[in-house]
Formats: C-alpha cells, sequence, structure tokens
C-alpha cells in the first residue's frame, strides 16, 4: 500500500505549487540567511514567532528543524502544513526529501523530552552533555519513538532512520548567558556512507544555529521596544486626557468667578 505521504511531493509538483515565491503567496513572511529559512506568519502571535526556521547543509544532505510550531498556528484558508513548507525548501535547495542522510530537532520549550533526555544519559552513566548513539533494538529507541520530534520527522519522509543521535548544543546571546539545548539527530545513512568533518562530525550547522539565536534576540528586542512604545503612548494619551480636564476645570472657575463679579 502506497503511503499518502510519499505521494504528496508528486501531487504538489503536478499542481505547480513548486514555486520560488509559493510560501509567500500564502501570506507567510519567509526570511533566507545562505541555507538558512526562517518562516513566520501573520497567524502565530501577530508573526511573533517563527512558524518554522529551517536549516540545510547541502554537502551533508542534512535538514536542521529549528522551530516547528505549524499546529499552533491558527487555521486560515492558506495556512501551509510542515510538509508543505519542507517539501518546497527542499525543492528551493534542489534536493527531494528522500535524499536527505540526516534530518535534525531542536528541542525547544519541551521540559518532557529534556527530561527523558536527561534519563538516558543517567542510565548511560554518562554526563549530560555526552553524545548518545541509539540503534534499533536498543530500549532507548522506543523512547524517543514516543517523542513529537520522531512523529514530525515521520511526517516529512518515508524514510526510517538508521540510527538516532542526542548531542547538546550552547547558544551564548550578546551578554554571555548560556542556554544548553538538546538536539536530536535522526541518520539515514550507514556509517561507511556518511562523510564527516575534521571534527569527526558529518556536518557543521554552527552558523545557523547561531544566526536563529540572533535573530530570536533581535525579534524580541523589536516586541520590547514596541510594547515600550505603546505604553508611553497610552501614558501620553492619558496625561493629554487629564491636562484637557484640568484645562476644563480652570476654565469653569474662571467663567464662576467673572459671573460673580459681573453680579456685584
Amino acid at each position: 500500500m502506497i503511503s499518502p505521504s510519499s505521494l504528496l511531493p508528486a501531487v504538489l509538483s503536478f499542481l505547480g505549487l513548486y514555486q520560488n515565491n509559493f510560501i509567500e503567496k500564502h501570506g507567510y513572511e519567509l526570511r533566507t540567511i545562505d541555507h538558512l529559512h526562517m518562516i513566520r506568519s501573520p497567524h502565530l502571535y501577530d508573526g511573533r514567532e517563527f512558524v518554522n526556521a529551517i536549516g540545510f547543509t547541502p554537502e551533508a544532505k542534512a535538514a536542521t528543524i529549528y522551530f516547528a510550531n505549524n499546529e499552533l498556528e491558527q487555521t486560515h484558508e492558506n495556512k501551509l502544513s510542515l510538509a508543505e513548507i519542507y517539501i518546497t525548501l527542499c525543492d528551493k535547495e534542489g534536493f527531494q526529501p528522500g535524499d536527505m542522510k540526516w534530518i535534525t530537532f531542536d528541542v525547544n520549550a519541551d521540559p518532557e523530552t529534556d527530561g527523558l533526555i536527561t534519563i538516558i544519559h543517567k542510565i548511560r552513566s554518562i554526563d549530560p552533555t555526552d553524545e548518545v548513539v541509539i540503534l534499533p533494538g536498543d530500549f532507548e529507541w522506543d523512547l524517543i519513538a514516543r517523542t513529537e520530534y520522531f512523529r514530525v520527522m515521520q511526517m516529512i519522509t518515508t524514510e526510517s532512520p538508521e540510527k538516532i543521535l542526542l548531542r547538546n548544543y550552547d547558544y551564548t546571546n550578546n551578554l554571555g548567558d548560556v542556554f544548553p539545548t538538546n538536539c536530536i539527530y535522526f541518520s539515514f545513512s550507514s556509517d561507511d556512507t556518511t562523510s564527516t568533518t575534521e571534527s569527526g562530525w558529518p556536518f557543521d550547522d554552527e552558523y545557523q544555529r547561531d544566526a536563529v539565536f540572533l535573530q530570536e534576540l533581535l525579534n524580541e528586542a523589536i516586541i520590547n521596544s514596541e510594547d515600550l512604545e505603546d505604553s508611553e503612548g497610552s501614558e501620553d494619551f492619558e496625561n493629554f486626557e487629564g491636562s484637557e480636564v484640568d484645562q476644563d476645570s480652570r476654565e469653569s472657575e474662571d467663567s464662576e468667578k467673572n459671573d460673580e463679579t459681573n453680579s456685584r
């Protein structure tokens, strides 16, 4: 039996949805920095948060899902699913979804999965930041398979992972604050077919991670600035209203005094 998700690329192609501005035509804001694509929607917190942030490392055939908030976006007639956005971005990068050797996820605002990863480290008696390799048949495989990340991975590819890696990455802001983040890597190729970098890791996405984090900080600064302006504007309006009341009061008092003088 053919899986409906396996037909999605062909259906999208037939409908002519692989356009350079397909995502924008559906009302989304798309910003691309090299191979990093950041998408916002006016239907998700008024465009203040990412719907998706997806990066590609072409030489390693790797895709990293930094944010997948599609299910939080309000329903509207132009809403795109994660699969539609991912497949469109793969096409922009010159890939088919099945070409990917790695699909990775950042664990964001998810204490349940963070706790699960902590338990896995404790069971293996290793440090919280040590890398973990999980193979089919390992009991930890079933634990990861129950997470949201495994489900989302299955939404965007029909391939089955051959191994799962857990890593930890430190985001550092401009104040020097460090934010440790768990990352889940699904590998779709065996070791002998995976090229590695000088560090021994299949691909390096540190630049993209820093870019995503910087964009979050900039967006947060803009939001805070807008909120401050709104607050100051509200105070100015209240002061203005107060001054009008005072002026009216003074004019009323002057009028009463004049009436008293005239009556005398």
